[in-house]
């Protein structure tokens, strides 16, 4: 009885240090995001490079030039469509297009402010894309097709957004660099290509205001 006792003690003890560890994790500090964020080119590689090198490794290996491969454009022109939407038009996802879309198309500034529970980034082309950090499943229709969105904050302080549609899945990473305080954003998009992986890297803004931060 008396070993009983104090099995239930035990346990009862135990129960709101669990509780406080969890919420340790709920209410861990994030990184603050918000602000103006402009493009640096010297540190940024382009969605565009990585699949003409993906096209270029895939026709090495069938051994010369015999054809487009599979997923590219006419001509044998690395074509978008694996990757949310023809070239120059408007890709899954981002604003109107989905989470795809402007793989390299209006990215050279960002707008960003942050909440609590959602993230929301202007970009320089106007498009306005929102995102809910708290892990929620976001499903909205895009002009090819339905797309999936969820976000949520990693344990190592990043913002790690996925999305899935017809098309394929894109994989995005938002952190600070802890020495140069840039924005750093892994991109991985994954189609019927392949996969390409590419880095964007941005500098807060010296003319512009920054972004206040909202409610936390």
């Amino acid at each position: 009885m008396k070993q009983a006792t104090l099995s239930v003690g035990l346990a009862l003890l135990f129960v709101p240090m669990l509780a406080a560890v969890e919420n340790a994790a709920v209410n861990r500090p994030r990184p603050n995001l918000a602000g103006a964020w402009t493009l640096n080119d010297a540190m940024s590689e382009t969605a565009h490079e990585k699949m003409r090198e993906l096209v270029t490794g895939r026709r090495s290996a069938r051994g010369g030039f015999g054809g487009p491969p599979s997923g590219t454009g006419r001509g044998g022109r690395p074509g978008i469509e694996g990757w949310g939407g023809r070239r120059g038009g408007p890709r899954e996802g981002q604003g109107e297009g989905g989470p795809q879309a402007g793989l390299d198309r209006g990215v050279d500034a960002l707008a960003v402010s942050q909440t609590s529970d959602q993230l929301s980034i202007t970009y320089s082309d106007d498009r306005l894309r929102i995102l809910f950090t708290d892990g929620r499943k976001d499903e909205r229709d895009g002009p090819l097709g339905k797309v999936i969105t969820k976000a949520r904050w990693t344990k190592q302080g990043a913002l790690e957004v996925g999305s899935k549609s017809r098309q394929g899945k894109t994989t995005e990473i938002y952190r600070l660099d802890k020495e140069s305080g840039r924005l750093l954003v892994d991109i991985t998009v994954a189609g019927p290509m392949g996969e390409i992986t590419f880095l964007r890297t941005y500098d807060r803004s010296k003319e512009a205001e920054e972004i206040p931060e909202g409610d936390g």
